[in-house]
């Protein structure tokens, strides 16, 4: 079923330039355009015409201002999934058109033209849930499966600045499934919250692990690595006694230096998100970020529990605190209160940012 919200236009939101309402919740993947009311009634569709992001208006008389009813035809976790296999269908034919042209530079140039057909047969897409995984039961909540992390005195460091180039970074926490603890369900996985890392990366240095960190103050999290095989490590001790501090080590030993790959981190924490009037979602930047293109946070809310209000918050490297984001961004926040998007345009180097919401 689609998800459908509603969006106010203002005359804050008219181009000038372009002679329209610039519409941002028509940038959401998989968004479409309902319905348009305008005086109270809905608007004929030859009254109007949308192009990409910008509603024009063609009828007699411009409104001062329209509601729009926006769908999303798919969950976002679920457009991620499909974006991955689009992305990793590129990815996979850039790769194979290199290997080729590398191998035969000779061939003609018709012959060329059919190589590069041919690469599109070797492509493959990813099955999420994994090989041999039973299917949920009907109804349930998906989750990662319990995993046993190798326990470690200490974490290996994140190898992306000297060894890979963070293209995209997309997080996203589905807390749809979320549910308050009690004392006695607070030594079990008893609250799921979904997790899913989208990184779109290039290796610079011949390496064998790619490596992300992960922690929570709740019961554990359960991660997995979904396009590589990877080990899940977790420290013995860590730096605060509520926290839990987890990495995962991809194996990309395959990938050759210069290529671009996907890795893609799904994971369950258990019992986090606890509580119950103020709570947050953090993403962060390497030291090198020269080729980062696009940094994003989406959090999605259970039906129950939508949020009342949030702040956008960064730490700036050598702070001590949180202050306020007033940089370059682009964000939406569904006036159903059901999720937030943010996309992080104005970014520093070795920088956390952090969606802080009530509900």
């Amino acid at each position: 079923m689609p998800l459908t919200f509603n969006s106010t236009l203002s005359s804050a939101d008219w181009d000038v330039r372009a002679g329209g309402w610039r519409c941002e919740a028509l940038k959401l993947p998989g968004s479409t355009l309902a319905a348009v009311f305008a005086d109270g009634e809905e608007a004929d569709p030859r009254k109007y015409r949308v192009s990409d992001s910008l509603i024009t208006w063609s009828g007699a008389e411009r409104p001062d201002e329209l509601l729009v009813k926006i769908e999303l035809t798919k969950d976002l976790p679920d457009l991620e999934r499909e974006k991955l296999k689009v992305e990793r269908d590129k990815v996979a034919v850039e790769r194979s058109k290199y290997r080729l042209e590398k191998r035969w530079k000779w061939i003609s140039a018709s012959g060329v033209v059919l190589a590069a057909l041919v690469t599109f047969t070797g492509t493959w897409f990813l099955k999420p849930g994994g090989v041999g995984e039973p299917k949920a039961n009907a109804g349930a909540p998906q989750v990662v499966p319990p995993v046993s992390p190798k326990m470690v005195s200490q974490l290996p460091e994140s190898s992306a600045d000297e060894y890979f180039d963070i293209i995209k970074d997309i997080s996203v926490f589905d807390l749809r499934a979320w549910k308050p603890t009690p004392p006695e369900q607070q030594q079990k996985r008893y609250s799921p919250v979904n997790y899913i890392n989208y990184l779109h990366v290039r290796k610079k240095k011949q390496t064998a692990k790619f490596v992300a960190h992960y922690a929570t103050g709740g019961y554990a999290i359960d991660l997995r690595c979904i396009t590589q095989e990877a080990d899940i490590l977790q420290k013995a001790s860590a730096s605060h006694a509520d926290e839990k501090a987890y990495s995962v080590e991809v194996n990309v030993e395959r990938e050759p230096v210069g290529s671009e790959f996907l890795v893609v981190i799904e994971g369950t924490y258990w019992n986090g998100f606890a509580n119950p009037k103020e709570e947050t979602a953090s993403t962060y930047t390497d030291r090198d970020i020269s080729m980062l293109g696009e940094l994003a946070l989406v959090v999605l809310f259970p039906e129950d529990k939508p949020f009342k209000g949030f702040d956008l918050l960064t730490k700036r490297e050598g702070a001590d605190h949180y202050s306020h984001y007033l940089d370059n961004s682009r964000q939406y926040a569904d006036e159903q209160k059901r999720f937030i998007y943010w996309s992080i345009r104005g970014r520093e180097p070795n920088a956390h940012y952090r969606i802080r919401w009530d509900w």
